[in-house]
């Protein structure tokens, strides 16, 4: 499936839902002790997930997996 195509089936599942959860994080290549990051963004991709199913259900809550702050 392509990537168009799920997040159609994304936020009609999401819309579908009386409320959604998110799971985002960083994936390994973001998390180090061996170097300082510059910023503390989450993976564009993973935002525009999130707006996708915001603006599908607005009832959303965000778990976040990750190492830093």
């Amino acid at each position: 499936a392509s990537l168009r195509s799920d997040a159609r089936a994304l936020s009609a599942a999401a819309s579908a839902a009386r409320d959604v959860v998110v799971f985002l994080g960083l994936p390994p290549s973001h998390e180090s002790e061996g170097y300082d990051r510059t910023h503390l963004d989450l993976p564009a991709h993973q935002l525009d997930l999130l707006r996708a199913v915001v603006a599908a259900n607005p009832r959303v809550a965000v778990v976040l997996s990750n190492g830093s702050v």
